[in-house]
């Protein structure tokens, strides 16, 4: 049945779909960046970073672990990704492993 004003089931429906594809774009952070983050231990690993050939950069701010925050910045090289710390708020640990 049509539901034109938004209410109801497609309002329902369109926001369990942007919950969806929120959480795509944390799957896809992770996949790429081999992201691993460690709340009771307070640190954050970056297991060979990698950007797709159209991505020369990407930048992830205020990405909480725990209490802590972290701004990184992730930049495509020949061989892979190279991670830079720009903003760090608490006790935090940031690993990148080649």
């Amino acid at each position: 049945m049509p539901d034109p004003a938004g209410t109801g089931w497609a309002r329902r429906l369109l926001r369990n779909r942007s919950v969806v594809i929120g959480g795509s774009v944390f799957l896809l952070l992770e996949a790429a960046l081999g992201l691993e983050a460690d709340a009771l231990r307070r640190r954050i690993v970056l297991h060979q970073p990698q950007l797709p050939a159209w991505l020369p950069w990407l930048e992830v701010r205020n990405l909480r672990v725990g209490e802590a925050r972290v701004d990184l910045n992730v930049v495509r090289g020949k061989y892979g990704g190279s991670v830079k710390i720009l903003r760090k708020e608490g006790e935090l640990e940031v690993v990148e492993t080649r």
